[in-house]
């Protein structure tokens, strides 16, 4: 099953997953179903936030009480491996747009299964400061389960098998413009508007443009 990590304990972590209904709801992974061996501190194995496979070991109906681990059954060592490749993300600039659909959305952000240029899919978690430039209080209240969107990736953790995706435009380089003088005149364009201003394209001396 889909889990996404939502808080620690000291004797292991909350996981959200999705039931085969569509209902979502918690479970306890206990540091011993993490993985083999010994764990010192849960913290240093996973991420709030990080989406991760698990499976259900018990069900306590009485004490509304989910278990889960996160081994493989019958195997020893390791952890369920995510879906995709994250080595295809690792050489993607990080200015580049990719497509992806929006897989599951928790209130800190969404996970979207994002389509490299070699084709291979992969899970990232775009949080809900990359969204949109103006502030978003709950991912679940801007973006919708199963809708496409255009990602960039922002990092790519091969150790603990996470992406981080952005939905926001990378940050315009204004460097060509720091030698202008405030009283020289520039030609631009109107692009879009803002409550607190617009946006206009403009032309450096060297003829790049930025916004």
């Amino acid at each position: 099953m889909d889990g996404v990590v939502l808080r620690f304990a000291p004797f292991g972590a909350f996981v959200t997953v999705t039931a085969p209904t569509g209902e979502k709801t918690d479970g306890l992974v206990h540091v011993r179903h993490i993985r083999d061996g010994f764990i010192e501190n849960v913290e240093d194995e996973l991420s709030i936030g990080e989406a991760v496979k698990v499976r259900v070991i018990s069900v306590d109906l009485e004490g509304h009480k989910l278990g889960l681990s996160m081994k493989e059954p019958g195997k020893k060592g390791g952890r369920f491996v995510a879906p995709g490749s994250l080595e295809a993300f690792v050489s993607q600039p990080p200015n580049e747009f990719l497509p992806g659909k929006v897989m599951t959305i928790m209130p800190f952000g969404a996970f979207v299964t994002v389509t490299a240029r070699d084709g291979t899919k992969a899970d990232g978690l775009v949080h809900k400061s990359d969204i949109k430039e103006s502030f978003v209080r709950n991912a679940q209240e801007v973006l919708q389960e199963g809708q496409e969107v255009e990602v960039r990736v922002l990092s790519v953790d091969l150790k603990k098998s996470r992406m981080s995706l952005s939905m926001k435009r990378p940050r315009t380089d204004v460097s060509r413009f720091a030698d202008i003088p405030p009283d020289k005149w520039l030609n631009g364009m109107v692009l879009r508007f803002a409550s607190f201003g617009a946006f206009v394209r403009v032309t450096a001396p060297t003829g790049e443009k930025t916004e």
